[in-house]
């Protein structure tokens, strides 16, 4: 969900305090300093694109009721298979908790749990035709000045993981036949 000062500016991680855009330059996956201001600016520049699970928006994303994040699920997926990214990064790890909640509730197959950060334990396979086969799921603390379980350098280095898993992917180099 938006915070209340993305909300008020109309930008994703619009407070000063948040750091997502900071991680972004610092970690290497921007060459320069991305203002809040500029985030339509994602897709063509960076092929970066950015959405909300829950468009309401809150201080922070204990206050959305799990039902209300689940419902924001469908139309979630809905935008990942229409813009088939090579990666969807969860940015907060409840985000990431409700979107595997509720694939445990439609898959057949189990889903395990995983480690705070860093690729998730599915994909989402997409047609053959698509020149991006599969999209892969990575999940990374909240970046708002809120949280205060990650530390700004623990933040960056999940940035750098993300960063060198992009890289990986793009060179055809991960092997994703266990997810």
């Amino acid at each position: 969900s938006p915070g209340i000062k993305s909300a008020e500016i109309g930008h994703h991680f619009g407070n000063p305090t948040n750091y997502f855009w900071r991680c972004l330059f610092w970690s290497g996956l921007t060459p320069e300093q991305i203002s809040p201001l500029d985030d339509s600016t994602l897709p063509e520049r960076f092929a970066y694109g950015l959405t909300n699970l829950v468009p309401r928006p809150t201080a922070e994303q204990g206050e959305l009721a799990p039902d209300e994040r689940a419902a924001g699920v469908p139309v979630f997926l809905s935008k990942v298979a229409q813009f088939r990214p090579r990666i969807v990064c969860y940015v907060g790890n409840q985000i990431a908790d409700t979107v595997r909640s509720s694939l445990k509730r439609t898959s057949s197959s189990s889903i395990i749990l995983h480690a705070r950060y860093g690729i998730e334990p599915y994909k989402l396979v997409n047609s053959s035709d698509s020149v991006v086969l599969e999209t892969l799921f990575f999940a990374m603390p909240s970046t708002s000045g809120r949280v205060v379980g990650y530390d700004r350098q623990k933040k960056i280095e999940v940035f750098v993981s993300l960063r060198d898993t992009l890289v990986t992917v793009k060179r055809g180099e991960m092997d994703t036949g266990h997810l």
